[in-house]
């Protein structure tokens, strides 16, 4: 049997870029490093664009802000791996390499992508769909040289109808 595919990249967005992949979205809550984050705003919060190079491989993901969810890009302004750029967008990359293709990196994905603030106020996550990334890119996700969060995650409910 084959392995179950992830569904849901979280980026934990900290001095040093934290990453996990979890199996499904949407995602009720999540704990990381024993710190509860919560959803703020819409579970869709704005498109966002998986950044390629040239040859396909995964470089990062840029991330569109609503008004809701702008406050990202302020605490975004710090950090080495992010890039935040002049139309409300932040590039947040997974390997030091920057040199996306734009051909290549033009997703627009609608799918998911939920912003999480930690009950301190102090750390935010992002929750993102994974669905049209290819299996060659997940594992890249899931052999990098970030740190591997230690996360659980906790999903919604589901009622019968």
């Amino acid at each position: 049997m084959k392995p179950m595919r992830p569904g849901c990249l979280i980026v934990a967005l900290r001095p040093k870029l934290g990453l996990a992949l979890t199996q499904s979205w949407p995602v009720a809550d999540l704990s990381i490093d024993g710190d509860l984050y919560r959803p703020v705003g819409p579970e869709w919060s704005g498109f966002y664009d998986w950044l390629r190079d040239g040859s396909g491989a995964l470089l990062g993901v840029r991330y569109n802000a609503t008004e809701a969810t702008r406050f990202i890009l302020d605490r975004s302004k710090t950090l080495d791996y992010a890039e935040v750029g002049s139309y409300d967008d932040v590039a947040i990359f997974f390997t030091p390499s920057r040199a996306f293709d734009p051909d290549q990196s033009a997703d627009q994905d609608l799918l998911y992508d939920q912003v999480f603030v930690s009950d301190s106020g102090r750390d935010i996550a992002i929750c993102f769909a994974t669905d049209n990334l290819a299996d060659s890119q997940l594992e890249a996700l899931a052999s990098g040289l970030w740190e591997n969060l230690r996360c659980s995650v906790s999903y919604p409910q589901r009622t019968r109808s």
